[in-house]
């Protein structure tokens, strides 16, 4: 039976370290806004979703470039919900071939003072005489 006491042990102890981890998830802090140069989102009222108001975007155009480029309105981009271990993303692939298609990935600091991701926006040509390239990027913001 000592043998059995050693695996056992093991078994307790790495269910132990599985559970001290999965306490230690990202945590966004509930109806916050979040701000660094150019960049602007906020959690729900709960914490589970966040929405994108403004995100560091800067695409290369030939001619006129447009004024509003990672300013998304007040009714901005989401909500999307942020997963257990504080990520979230507008879902999907990337696409490339759909003109302006834009992805956020993001992640919540563990104590929620910090959200870090990136942004990936296709290129586009319109009527008002856009034509720009695709871009990808990064963001950090901090709680305000």
């Amino acid at each position: 039976m000592s043998v059995h006491r050693p695996a056992l042990v093991l078994i307790l102890s790495t269910a132990l370290v599985a559970a001290a981890v999965t306490t230690a998830l990202a945590a966004p802090v509930a109806n916050t806004t979040y701000v660094a140069k150019g960049t602007e989102l906020h959690t729900g009222a709960d914490g589970t979703t966040v929405s994108v108001s403004k995100l560091p975007i800067r695409q290369k155009c030939k001619g006129v470039k447009p004024s509003n480029q990672g300013d998304f309105g007040s009714s901005g981009l989401g909500p999307f919900p942020v997963k257990a271990d504080g990520t979230f993303t507008n879902g999907g692939r990337y696409a490339p071939k759909t003109p302006g298609s834009v992805i956020v990935k993001g992640k919540f600091s563990n104590d929620g003072t910090t959200v870090k991701g990136t942004v990936k926006v296709s290129a586009f040509k319109d009527s008002k005489g856009f034509d720009c390239k695709a871009f990808v990027g990064s963001f950090t913001a901090k709680r305000s």
